[in-house]
């Protein structure tokens, strides 16, 4: 029932769903982002900021305050590296490796080859890949509104 009147009322937003599963998802979410750059159309997304508690920056800032640092592997930044490199569902397309970053095929959705891509940028992930092995996934739930990708020695 609350499937129909969430379909409904988006009927009247002029928000065509083809599948109950995205009304669902989209009656589950807070805040919907778009734009008009051709970002959605085009599947090309990029990470333009990033923050650890109250501290914004872009990731070209976070890329030096990585490398700035002797410890660059104990700051919160390269816990953001960590995160976003170990639970991306995203990877690099094995026939473009040699490319630069911008010209490299990433199989995997947009929002998760922008994550992927951003990663890559703060450090290589295939050094972070070849650390940590993936223990157990559990795909996103859009009752609990969480992704639960957890990574062991």
């Amino acid at each position: 029932m609350s499937l129909t009147i969430i379909a409904r009322a988006m009927k009247v937003q002029k928000v065509l769903c083809k599948g109950l599963s995205t009304v669902e998802t989209l009656g589950c979410i807070n805040v919907l982002c778009s734009d008009k750059t051709g970002t959605l159309t085009e599947n090309r997304m990029k990470v333009t900021s990033t923050a650890v508690l109250i501290d914004e920056t872009t990731p070209e800032v976070v890329h030096h305050l990585m490398t700035e640092h002797e410890s660059g592997t104990q700051t919160s930044w390269a816990q953001v590296w960590h995160v976003a490199g170990l639970c991306c569902s995203a990877t690099f397309d094995a026939a473009s490796l040699d490319r630069p970053l911008n010209e490299r095929v990433i199989l995997g959705d947009a929002t998760d080859q922008a994550t992927l891509r951003f990663a890559e940028t703060l450090g290589p992930v295939s050094s972070l890949l070849s650390t940590w092995k993936q223990a157990l996934e559990v795909p996103f739930d859009t009752k609990h509104k969480v992704h639960h990708c957890n990574r062991c020695i």
